[in-house]
């Protein structure tokens, strides 16, 4: 997989991405490593996804000018924007975070599947009790 840089050398405009945007990038897409450990867990290699880390930097790198043409007197300039849709289509086309959003959702878990629910009664208690079963 590239790493950060390499993906934003190819976005135009790419270049004004600070360091510590980078790193903050960087930070937010922690993949699993290629041994399947995951973040935070013991033995876990720092694996990243750079075409995500470079999707959250792509705001930035798109409120940038783009000059494409300017005179020799500098009397004129002209500027047309990147193609940012099919860009942004490329980049989460590649990005393995993307790519899994189904593995990535909160699963329903219903009351009734996991807790088995017993009458506690008697004379000092009464009510039900729960159980993880």
């Amino acid at each position: 997989m590239p790493t950060l840089d390499e993906v934003l050398a190819l976005i135009p405009g790419g270049d004004v991405v600070s360091q510590a945007m980078r790193e903050s990038a960087l930070a937010k897409s922690l993949i699993p490593d290629s041994s399947g450990h995951l973040p935070g867990e013991q033995g876990y290699t720092p694996t990243h996804d750079a075409f995500y880390a470079a999707l959250t930097l792509l705001g930035v790198v798109r409120a940038q000018p783009a000059v494409t043409t300017a005179s020799s007197e500098s009397t004129s300039i002209s500027a047309t924007t990147p193609d940012w849709p099919s860009l942004e289509a490329w980049l989460r086309s590649q990005s393995v975070i993307c790519r899994s959003q189904d593995a990535l959702t909160v699963i329903p878990i219903t009351y009734d599947d996991y807790i088995t629910r017993a009458y506690m009664g008697g004379e000092s208690y009464r009510g039900y009790d729960a159980d993880y079963s």
